[in-house]
């Protein structure tokens, strides 16, 4: 932290933030706008990257608070997976900031009236292209290839598995027969026990 000057340009504060999915942000906000009862600015840098932005105003005797963030993830496991779990991202930042504004509440000895969490992007991005599904000129966006590529072997997976309940193969046997299968194709028929040959009725064989 830092203080900064005299109107607290400069300011540097720390934060860190969790809501209900297991894991923690922790990002630096660097003031660099300070208008007393009318708008805090600031860059925030660590976790998220970006600018944020507190409005204040009045209407009679209610207070009104606005937060804005125009901030990005910088964590890679976050961007890899933001296209299909942005919506759960959404939600726990909702969360996040509802825990915000009833501790805002209980430090100004107030009562919260009311909040309400708008996605920006949503407002001003169409959704496919909001949520990365765009193609151009015959090209296909990699990060989205990606993404459908895993779903694609996540349900491959589980209808092998509801297959091999509904045959009554033994589950873990088969899995480990698959996994030496495909240890065989990279490596060399070597890593196969005795015989060193594909035996796909082993598992069969073993009831």
């Amino acid at each position: 932290m830092a203080a900064g000057d005299a109107d607290g340009i400069n300011s540097v504060w720390r934060y860190s933030w969790q809501g209900q999915l297991p894991y923690r942000v922790v990002f630096e906000v660097y003031a660099t706008r300070i208008e007393r009862l009318v708008a805090i600015e600031g860059t925030a840098r660590g976790d998220l990257d970006g600018i944020g932005r507190w409005h204040f105003s009045r209407q009679d005797a209610v207070s009104i608070v606005r937060c804005e963030w125009h901030v990005r993830s910088t964590r890679w496991w976050m961007n890899l997976i933001a296209p299909v779990a942005r919506s759960m991202f959404i939600r726990n930042h909702a969360l996040v900031m509802s825990q915000g504004g009833a501790g805002l509440a209980r430090l100004l000895r107030s009562s919260l009236v009311g909040q309400e969490t708008l996605d920006l992007m949503a407002e001003t991005v169409p959704p496919k292209a909001a949520l990365g599904w765009r193609r151009e000129r015959g090209r296909i966006d990699p990060a989205m290839a990606l993404v459908a590529g895993i779903g694609a072997g996540v349900i491959a997976t589980l209808a092998q598995l509801a297959l091999w309940w509904l045959a009554d193969m033994p589950l873990p046997e088969t899995l480990f027969r698959d996994a030496r299968l495909t240890a065989a194709l990279a490596m060399g028929t070597d890593v196969l026990p005795p015989p060193s040959t594909p035996q796909w009725d082993s598992c069969w064989s073993r009831r």
